[in-house]
């Protein structure tokens, strides 16, 4: 932001500058020819007009200096014109540019809120057991959900990172859907649910291995979850207005919850 206006400050500098000079230039050609003009009427009044030439001179010097006077005017306000035009240019790109930024970090701050609301995590994982009820996504992923469309205004890094994270959602909601409809069943009837509790001790060991399995993506994921509160807290602008993501993170709990 600062570069920009710098560049723009500079180049303002530079139209004043080349500005006035043309003008002390357009002026000296103006005098010169008001001069001359001034000259020619001063010997035309004290000698008068002898011959049609000298009336010819006197008409054609008066014409050149109108034609001066009104050809400078015109290139003054044109290059005004042009220069204001320019300044008009640089401040939208300004302003766009610093939109643009309140957009990302704006993403950044609910992804940011989204994300670091898995602290519990760890203990979920510890407790997790083989015939552990599916409760549905335990993962919140709403600000992503919703804001999928502009993950592409954030850095090359952060896109990468924050698409591996929710993709390790995925497959843990995946997986935790998969051992649910192996291991136990909401639909099923006591006595199914009484067989399952007895199974052999082969399918037992197999859904064990099937809750390891959930297990590890969920630690993998919170590797990736600190990368990305690591990765998304660098690249935050401290200054930008982060007032509408908050509404955005509260709008998140309110869904999950």
């Amino acid at each position: 932001m600062n570069d920009t206006t710098s560049v723009s400050s500079l180049l303002d500098d530079f139209s004043t500058m080349e500005m006035a000079l043309f003008v002390v230039v357009l002026g000296i050609i103006v005098i010169s020819t008001l001069a001359a003009l001034l000259l020619s009427s001063v010997m035309i009044l004290t000698q008068g007009i002898r011959t049609p030439g000298e009336y010819a001179t006197f008409v054609s010097g008066s014409a050149t200096v109108v034609l001066v006077v009104l050809t400078g005017w015109y290139t003054v306000e044109t290059r005004r014109m042009a220069r204001e035009t320019e300044i008009a240019r640089q401040e939208e790109k300004e302003w766009r540019k610093k939109k643009d930024e309140m957009s990302r970090d704006k993403l950044r701050r609910g992804l940011l809120g989204e994300v670091r609301r898995t602290e519990g995590l760890d203990s979920f994982a510890e407790e997790y057991s083989p015939f552990m009820s599916y409760a549905g996504d335990i993962i919140p992923r709403t600000v992503y959900s919703q804001n999928a469309g502009e993950i592409g205004k954030l850095t090359e890094e952060e896109i990468s990172i924050v698409v591996d994270y929710y993709t390790q959602v995925q497959m843990i909601d995946t997986a935790m859907k998969m051992q649910n409809q192996y291991d136990i069943s909401a639909q099923r009837g006591l006595k199914e649910i009484l067989f399952s509790q007895s199974h052999s001790l082969k399918q037992r060991q197999g859904a064990e291995e099937r809750a390891d399995e959930v297990r590890e993506l969920i630690y993998d994921l919170i590797e990736t979850r600190d990368e990305v509160i690591s990765t998304l807290e660098n690249n935050l602008n401290d200054t930008a207005d982060g007032s509408s993501s908050e509404g955005t993170e509260k709008d998140s709990r309110r869904e999950s919850g």
